[in-house]
């Protein structure tokens, strides 16, 4: 049986994909330059590490 604390981790890393899902179509929209898409990626893989590693 997976334990709550698990089913967070899941879904706060989820909302983090979703959420640079949309900034990264935000940053295409305003027609940003390329280079803000890597920050966005960047924090969100950040996020993510910062998730797993709180939620482990």
């Amino acid at each position: 049986m997976i334990g709550k604390r698990s089913r967070t981790g899941t879904i706060l890393a989820a909302a983090v994909l979703i959420a640079a899902g949309f900034t990264v179509a935000i940053v295409e929209l305003l027609r940003l330059p390329k280079g803000t898409i890597w920050i966005v990626v960047a924090v969100a893989v950040g996020a993510l590490a910062v998730i797993r590693a709180a939620t482990r």
